[in-house]
């Protein structure tokens, strides 16, 4: 029994500093055990043709399988971009292949290991303008006594700019409501631009300056006495 006890009491110290440098090496060991997750990255679209344009409902997000050592795991959805590159498109359906070389701003020790999306389908219209009428949208009435003699806009036509489909369904451009309500006065207002179909652009200003003239009633001739 003293035989045993001696082995084990003996060199306590050394045995203590053993125990602590494995424990360090398991950690070590441990904490680069590499593991899976998944991740939502941001679609970058890049090197779209100047003469065409994406429509419709279009993916914005693609879950990315990554691998990393655990303490740096820590990868957020923004760090990974995934870029499809559009230069050689055309108009129309276009099916694009995704794979682990479309994703970029990879952080060190990350790995892809695949995407959950193999690919992605968007439409390209080609990009047209026209030139279209700016109409006014006048509401109220002028003070008793009085009417509204005149419309006037400057300018009064823009060059609206958007997808081939969208912009042959514009025949006009209305502005935001200018009141004329219980003035006796001539109003002038400059007024921005209502485009009710988002991916439709004007070229230039978004505003214009709407002038509604005022003019008083004309008194009605009294009725002749016979």
């Amino acid at each position: 029994m003293s035989f045993l006890r001696d082995v084990f009491l003996s060199n306590l110290g050394l045995k203590a500093l053993s125990l602590v440098l494995a424990f360090l090496f398991w950690m070590q060991i441990a904490g680069r055990e590499r593991v899976q997750r998944i991740i939502s990255a941001p679609i970058v679209f890049e090197n779209v043709p100047e003469n065409l344009e994406i429509t419709g409902d279009f993916p914005t997000q693609v879950e990315v399988v990554i691998r990393s050592e655990r303490p740096g795991g820590q990868v957020a959805a923004n760090d990974l971009l995934v870029i499809v590159d559009l230069g050689a498109s055309k108009p129309g359906v276009q099916t694009i292949p995704l794979s682990g070389k479309n994703v970029k701003n990879k952080p060190l020790g990350v790995d892809i290991v695949n995407l959950l999306t193999s690919r992605i389908r968007i439409v390209l219209e080609q990009v047209e303008q026209r030139s279209v009428d700016v109409e006014a949208q006048v509401i109220g009435r002028p003070a008793p006594g009085y009417r509204m003699a005149a419309v006037t806009i400057d300018p009064g036509s823009m060059t609206v700019i958007g997808p081939q489909t969208r912009i042959r369904r514009i025949s006009r451009v209305l502005t935001e409501p200018v009141s004329i309500e219980g003035t006796s006065t001539t109003v002038r207002r400059d007024v921005y631009l209502h485009l009710p179909d988002p991916p439709v652009r004007l070229a230039g200003s978004q505003v214009v300056m709407v002038t509604v003239t005022i003019v008083a009633d004309k008194p009605q001739p009294a009725p002749r006495r016979r």
